[in-house]
């Protein structure tokens, strides 16, 4: 008997993540909702909208972290451990079942990457 996944079984998985900065997110974002309303959150089935809104919000949070960066050293490591964080949402929502492709959550995280992403800036590699 297959047994859907549930929302809060999603969200407690993510919680999981060895990123400490979106651990931190994901607890910022759990205190918006009250207890009340995450009782009813929870044990609803994981829908793919869900799980697409979960990623958006965590990418929001990493992009307005990484505009605030005050060194090219944090600000590139945020970006790796946003990305990093994004892909992990979606192994971990395929791996609840959601058919979601990888390019649906891993998204942009810094204006130059959203310019490279609509083409209009040639990213290149330093030194060329």
């Amino acid at each position: 008997m297959d047994k859907s996944r549930t929302y809060g079984e999603f969200i407690t998985s993510m919680k999981e993540t060895k990123i400490t900065s979106a651990r931190i997110f994901i607890e910022e974002w759990e205190a918006l909702a009250t207890e009340e309303q995450w009782e009813q959150l929870r044990p609803m089935p994981l829908t793919k909208q869900m799980v697409l809104s979960f990623a958006e919000n965590m990418a929001r949070r990493f992009w307005r972290m990484i505009a605030d960066g005050c060194t090219d050293d944090y600000i590139h490591l945020l970006t790796e451990e946003g990305h990093a964080f994004l892909r992990e949402i979606h192994a971990r929502a395929v791996e609840f079942g959601i058919a979601v492709e990888v390019r649906e959550i891993d998204r942009p995280l810094r204006p130059s990457e959203l310019c490279a992403a609509l083409g209009a800036v040639q990213v290149i590699a330093s030194g060329e």
